[in-house]
């Protein structure tokens, strides 16, 4: 006999035997031959449950704010994004696919005492599509302990342009996600080859034998985009970065597709989300890809991009550091450097919160895309890589004080040069793609960035993070004070 466990009844809410965290269970015993059908039939009628209490639009009790549509301002939006940092993988430490701090406890510490509203990429696969099941149970625990300390913040999820073969092959498809497309539930696995663009190779095997770039005007694709993403809402997540768009979406002219699926993935998160909001955003800023069908309505809730530093191979070493200009391995940021997004950040019109822009807000992150084979010399050829590292790489790489003064630096020049618009997403983990040669002995071989002043195999940015942020939010309250005053006057 085999003994299967069925989804019951959780907190009013009916969740299929995919995704629930918190089972009452049923213990079934039937002969193995019948247990397939008798599985499904439970799967697909509680699924229908979870679609019917959903379309009530019952959301769990949390002391969290929770915008309505109506309510996501600009001003909303910005309040997170102005306190964003990225904490790639820590919901998921021990199954994610990048090595990250496991010490979650103390990352949770750091992100409260520094002030983070909005964490970045904190769970996301890279290929190896096949550990979902077992990673999202550590997920589910490691946001609960988020959010008990800190019950406003944002956590992000990542899907990313990759899939494989033998990792979407081994997941079956939900219910849930068939009724999303109005399709009815059938017992089936995804299908990679359903996945392709068809009659083009270009994304064939890109990262390797039997994996692609998913085409999202292919309904397997959408399928599979929405499942992952709708997993991550039901885990707690509440924004999902989509990573490269435009190599996804590349044949979906007008976005009329990519913008269907956007579609049902906020229609699913207002009826099953925390607060019944998910954000979207993308390595996208401008052109066909941020808009629906060729008109002002933006696709995105805000835009994201690599921060692009420019490397000044041939300014002079200096051991002082209160001027970060006269580094050896010097970066500044700059309007028009390769394909920055400053200034050029996209308007129209929002498409949650209606609000029309002239420049949806956007993150700058320090980037990770791996290394070149001459880490820590800048190729006159390649300003893509800084020094021969990727973005975050070279930051970590940097003396501990210059990594201080660059974030003041980075901070204060997208004030200046895209104020209420840029905002610059603070490093906290991430990974790197060279662990020698540090600055400090202590982090010798590290694998990861990890900001933490508290930890041995912390870099000591956590309390000029602090800093910048406790600074700026005293001015915005003293320019507050100020308008008031005046109005009263």
């Amino acid at each position: 006999d085999i003994t299967y466990r069925i989804p019951y009844i959780t907190e009013s809410v009916f969740l299929p035997l995919y995704y629930t965290h918190k089972i009452f269970p049923m213990k079934i015993r039937c002969e193995p031959n019948s247990c397939h059908h008798l599985v499904s039939t439970w799967s697909i009628i509680l699924s229908l449950l979870l679609v019917v209490v959903s379309a009530h639009g019952k959301h769990g009790t949390t002391h969290a704010s929770s915008p309505h549509e109506e309510e996501l301002s600009k001003e909303w939006l910005i309040s997170y994004l102005s306190r964003a940092a990225t904490i790639s993988g820590f919901l998921s430490p021990l199954h994610g696919p990048d090595p990250v701090s496991q010490n979650t406890s103390d990352t949770i510490r750091m992100m409260k005492r520094t002030g983070v509203r909005y964490a970045g990429r904190t769970v996301f696969l890279w290929g190896r599509e096949s550990i979902l099941p077992n990673m999202l149970p550590h997920v589910k625990k490691n946001v609960d302990a988020t959010h008990d300390v800190l019950p406003d913040v944002i956590l992000e999820g990542a899907i990313f342009e990759i899939v494989t073969k033998h990792g979407v092959e081994s997941l079956p498809i939900p219910p849930h996600v068939f009724l999303a497309f109005d399709l009815p539930p059938i017992t089936r696995n995804f299908n990679y080859t359903a996945m392709l663009f068809p009659n083009d190779t270009t994304f064939l095997n890109k990262w390797g034998p039997n994996t692609t770039v998913p085409d999202l005007t292919q309904l397997e694709s959408r399928l599979w985009f929405f499942y992952l993403g709708s997993l991550y809402i039901l885990n707690g997540i509440e924004a999902l970065h989509c990573g490269q768009i435009l190599l996804m979406s590349r044949d979906d002219v007008g976005m009329i597709e990519t913008e269907d699926l956007f579609g049902r993935l906020r229609v699913f998160a207002n009826r099953n989300a925390r607060r019944g909001f998910v954000l979207l955003n993308a390595h996208v800023y401008n052109g066909p890809h941020a808009y629906w069908n060729n008109t002002d309505r933006l696709l995105f809730d805000f835009h994201a991009f690599p921060s692009r530093p420019r490397p000044h191979p041939f300014s002079f070493n200096n051991n002082t550091t209160s001027n970060p200009a006269k580094m050896k391995n010097n970066c500044t940021l700059e309007i028009g450097f390769e394909d920055s997004i400053y200034q050029k950040s996209a308007g129209g019109i929002h498409p949650v919160g209606k609000w029309r822009t002239a420049s949806l807000p956007y993150l700058v992150e320090l980037d990770n895309y791996g290394c070149t084979n001459h880490p820590g010399t800048q190729h006159p050829d390649d300003l893509f890589h800084p020094f021969g590292w990727d973005e975050i790489s070279w930051y970590a790489h940097q003396p501990n004080r210059y990594r201080d003064d660059w974030l003041v630096y980075a901070v204060s020049w997208l004030d200046e040069n895209d104020r209420g618009v840029g905002n610059f997403e603070m490093p906290m983990m991430r990974r790197v793609c060279d662990s020698t040669g540090f600055s400090e002995d202590r982090v010798k071989g590290a694998s990861f960035y990890y900001a933490s002043d508290q930890v041995e195999e912390g870099f000591g940015q956590e309390d000029v993070i602090a800093r910048i942020w406790r600074s700026r939010m005293e001015e915005e309250n003293s320019v507050d004070v100020h308008v008031h005053a005046i109005a009263d006057n």
